[in-house]
């Protein structure tokens, strides 16, 4: 990602040349005047197809394709920055005790909120310690979850796996391309002729829409639905 996004960070005029060394062109850059005071007038119009084209759509399009990276990626670096370490339990036997310690601190600093906190620093250090050195080979996070429940040890090491492998798996907070959270509500959003149909059933049936208990209802198909089960 930091080799693409420094690709394409690279001055607009050497940007074009490696392009244009690709394709076997020749492009000639032509110096744009740019308005340095108010008095002045505005810069020359592209009249030429090609120049408009490449200030207009390429230029955009590279600036576009970098806000987004950036953005699409900040969550993604962040998340690596505080949850790597949990990737690897193995390895954290020739991890220094005070490093471990560290991570254990930052972790439990981003998952407080107020005066509650999710997991506790000290607790975690200690159970990922003993757990480091029960473990044969790298598992994964959920195979590691699994070995810790059925073991019934280490309450931290368990909560933390949970909030770690129940993160959403895209970044909401990117462009919509990098985004399934837009699309969610748009769809949420949008009247489709299914709901229409549905709103229209249930007026027109209003007596047993009544009669019907809906917390029931709700009930039986959460239970249904549901992918976790209590531990």
């Amino acid at each position: 990602m930091s080799i693409l996004l420094k690709f394409l960070k690279m001055p607009k005029p050497q940007l074009l040349k490696l392009i244009a060394r690709c394709y076997t062109l020749k492009m000639s850059l032509d110096f744009v005047k740019k308005k340095q005071f108010t008095y002045e007038c505005v810069d020359k119009p592209i009249i030429e197809s090609r120049q408009k084209c490449k200030i207009k759509v390429f230029f955009h399009i590279v600036d576009t394709a970098i806000n987004s990276l950036e953005l699409g990626f900040f969550q993604v670096s962040k998340h690596i920055k505080y949850f790597a370490f949990l990737y690897n339990i193995y390895a954290l036997r020739e991890l220094p005790k005070d490093e471990l310690l560290e991570y254990c601190k930052n972790l439990e600093a981003i998952l407080t909120h107020e005066n509650s906190s999710y997991t506790n620093a000290l607790e975690l250090y200690e159970e990922l310690s003993v757990l480091c050195m029960f473990l044969n080979s790298n598992l994964s996070p959920q195979n590691v979850s699994k070995f810790v429940t059925d073991l019934r040890f280490g309450p931290t090491i368990s909560i933390t796996l949970r909030i770690l492998l129940t993160l959403p798996v895209t970044v909401p907070s990117g462009e919509r391309s990098f985004s399934k959270l837009k699309i969610v509500k748009n769809h949420l959003r949008s009247m489709t002729q299914s709901r229409l149909s549905g709103l229209a059933m249930i007026s027109i049936e209003y007596k047993v829409y009544d009669s019907l208990n809906l917390s029931d209802i709700i009930k039986d198909f959460a239970e249904q639905k549901v992918r976790r089960k209590l531990l």
